[in-house]
């Protein structure tokens, strides 16, 4: 609901108005409390089948899972704006814009009261469940496996799980004006504060991942036939899928900008110059509060006594260490650290008993966006219109989207060029009456039936390539460089010499990787149209309009991704072997690329040429 009132006043023109919005979804979650299987195509339960539809025939599955519950979330919110403006005609050559909105956007709840969050500060390590070096709960020591979880049915969290903000102002202000005082050259200005609303997920998830309404027992890999005499396993005894979020409840607030100049530089066109960005900040980040500091892994308190390397004793120097861990200063590689070879890593997180990563929303994320951008105008006369823009940016972020993941102990190391980081932009659109030889010419009317009436269009654009984030991409194993714990949020940039090879990092803390040194490949479209008008009459009150057009008209190869792959070796746990030597080396077929822009169909795609006869009557 909204609605605006506006009153002028000899050089006033004050508006208010007011946006009213209630919003309102009932979503079961997704567990299924009857069962469901999994397929798989080639091999289930053991056996080669080839087919999954004769792998379900015969009764063979993949998995089985199992949900006790399924809670639905009655998710609500109410969101009020409101604004005052005034425009005000200051003198014939200068105009100011100014005035306040208000933004009440309180968080979203779930009206059955069934939020759960994880609340580091209510954690209790004296109630913590006891885990064994096998990464289990060890039932007979007790503890809590809900220790630090907070819930808002006992009022221990507010209703959407965070604070609401209250009522937020929103200045804003711009002005035009003239600066030659003969209406050709214009200079334009402004600014202003914005917020948004997070999006839904985050507080569907801290309903539909709630432990105390529901857990998923899974069976694997078997026959329907045994079903019933298989045990359903609720995993190794430890919480997963758990979120916790910053009270504080921040909500993402953008600052925009702009300053520019606008010039008639002949009849009908126009140039405009223009500086134009954007700043913003309390972005919704995540990051894993089980991710054990830099360094654990390569402790002496880290290790296993029965790795296989050591034989029931923790040396003082791990046999065989690579000299790249020795150069660092450690004694140790993490190949032997608890859980390190099984992938789990339980014994060794701070917050015990819960499995894995634990999702922490936090409020930090930051960005930024500065662009000069450039317009060319000309309106329709002499049979020519045509429109031209450039945009020269830089656009910076902590995170590629909302919610993203970002280093746990230092989330600015995430801040470099966006995924969607394009330098250069450029855009063409024109239409063209082709001159008409026979009426320049004097021609016979039959001849203009062949020669006149045709006009010429299209659209043109230029791009540069995104940026190739210089992680790991999976070639390094999480926690053998950093000695973080496995399979948390810490990604391994590396980095380039001036060969642009790349560089095997540091062993230690993460190093800020780039997206600048390589990117994908650009894309240069041409979109063109060829139109014969043929009249019919006299009048030219009717007419037929033969069309031909093509897209990517000079069916020009648009390659987008580029193949960036590495191999590593080392002491990772397929290998089995915690004396083999680090090495990096690119794949060869570094460089070369991989892919087309929109291969399917779309901007950039291969040429697609269409016939079409129009009748106008």
């Amino acid at each position: 609901m909204n609605d605006n009132l506006s009153w002028v006043r000899r050089n006033h023109t004050l508006k208010a108005g007011m946006f009213y919005q209630r919003n309102r979804k009932d979503q079961p979650a997704w567990g299924n409390i009857n069962g469901q299987f999994s397929f798989n195509p080639t091999t289930t339960g053991g056996y080669n089948l080839g087919d999954p539809i004769a792998a379900e025939l015969l009764g063979y599955f993949t998995g089985f899972d199992q949900s006790t519950a399924r809670p639905l979330g009655k998710f609500r919110y109410n969101q009020l704006e409101f604004y005052v403006q005034d425009t005000w005609k200051i003198t014939s050559r200068l105009t100011l814009d100014y005035g306040m909105r208000f933004a009440w956007i309180p968080p979203q709840y779930d009206a059955n009261n069934q939020v759960a969050l994880f609340n580091p500060a209510a954690y209790d390590p004296k109630k913590a469940v006891t885990i064994t070096p096998g990464g289990n709960i060890d039932p007979t020591k007790g503890g809590d496996p809900l220790n630090g979880m907070q819930y808002t049915k006992g009022g221990q969290i507010p209703t959407g799980g965070w604070n609401s903000r209250g009522i937020m102002p929103e200045p804003r202000l711009g002005f035009a004006y003239d600066l030659l005082g003969n209406h050709k050259t214009i200079l334009r200005g402004g600014v202003g504060m914005m917020h948004d609303r997070t999006q839904g997920n985050l507080i569907f998830n801290t309903v539909f991942n709630n432990p105390a309404l529901v857990q998923t027992a899974a069976v694997p890999a078997n026959n329907v036939a045994n079903l019933p005499t298989l045990a359903g396993s609720f995993g190794n005894g430890v919480l997963s899928n758990i979120l916790a979020a910053d009270r504080s409840g921040k909500v993402p607030t953008v600052y925009s900008f702009s300053l520019g100049v606008q010039h008639e530089i002949g009849r009908g066109t126009t140039l405009d110059l223009a500086y134009v960005g954007t700043i913003s900040r309390h972005l919704v980040t995540s990051r894993d509060l089980n991710a054990l500091p830099y360094g654990t892994a390569f402790t002496r308190a880290a290790q296993d006594p029965n790795c296989s390397a050591f034989g029931g004793t923790v040396p003082a120097v791990q046999p065989g260490l690579q000299p790249q861990y020795v150069a660092a200063g450690l004694s140790f590689n993490g190949f032997c650290a608890y859980g390190w070879n099984s992938y789990n890593d339980n014994y060794l997180e701070p917050y015990k008993g819960y499995f894995k990563s634990l999702t922490y929303l936090k409020f930090d994320g930051t960005s930024n966006y500065n662009s000069l951008q450039a317009s060319l105008q000309h309106r329709f006369s002499k049979g020519l219109t045509f429109g031209a823009v450039y945009t020269w940016s830089k656009s910076l972020t902590t995170a590629n989207s909302d919610g993203d993941t970002v280093d746990p102990f230092n989330p600015l190391l995430d801040y470099r060029a966006a995924s969607w980081d394009r330098t250069h932009v450029f855009a063409a659109n024109y239409v063209y009456d082709l001159p008409g030889l026979s009426k320049h010419f004097g021609g016979a009317k039959w001849l203009s039936y062949i020669t006149d009436h045709y006009q010429l269009s299209g659209v043109t654009q230029l791009m540069t390539g995104t940026p190739v984030d210089s992680n790991n991409g999976g070639s390094f194993p999480s926690g053998y460089l950093n000695g973080s714990n496995q399979w948390s949020a810490v990604n391994f940039n590396y980095t380039f010499d001036r060969s642009g090879n790349p560089i095997f990092p540091a062993i230690g803390p993460p190093t800020r990787g780039t997206r600048d040194m390589l990117r994908t490949g650009g894309m240069q479209n041409w979109d063109m149209s060829l139109f014969k008008n043929i009249p019919l009459g006299a009048n030219e009150a009717r007419s037929l309009q033969l069309r031909l057009e093509a897209f990517n008209a000079f069916n020009h190869p648009n390659f987008n991704d580029r193949n960036y792959g590495i191999s590593t070796d080392g002491p990772w746990p397929w290998f089995g072997d915690p004396s083999r030597p680090l090495s990096m080396t690119k794949n060869g077929n570094w460089g070369t690329n991989a892919d087309t822009y929109n291969a399917s169909g779309g901007p950039g795609s291969f040429r697609v040429v269409q016939l079409a006869v129009k009748l106008y009557f």
